[in-house]
């Protein structure tokens, strides 16, 4: 599939230990805020600093569903922890 390289997958970051916070503040977390709204959560954006491109704005109930279904992922595997020397 086409996609953006540097972004992991969902099973990817399913596997962290903190995933429920990422996605739960994702809307907040960079690139999200040029581009992202969520209604009732985010302000809108500003007329004389518009997003570079049309914004996804998306529910709460949404939202919900994305976890869910972010929660139902099996984690993927990303191999053994890294380790310090």
């Amino acid at each position: 599939m086409k996609g953006i390289g540097s972004t992991p997958s969902f099973g990817a970051l399913r596997a962290l230990g903190n995933w429920r916070e990422r996605f739960e503040t994702f809307f907040a977390r960079n690139p999200h805020p040029a581009i992202v709204q969520l209604e009732g959560v985010t302000p809108p954006f500003a007329a004389a600093t518009p997003p570079p491109m049309a914004p996804v704005v998306i529910t709460r109930a949404q939202f919900d569903d994305i976890l869910s279904f972010v929660e139902a992922l099996t984690p993927a595997d990303l191999g053994a922890p890294i380790r310090h020397q």
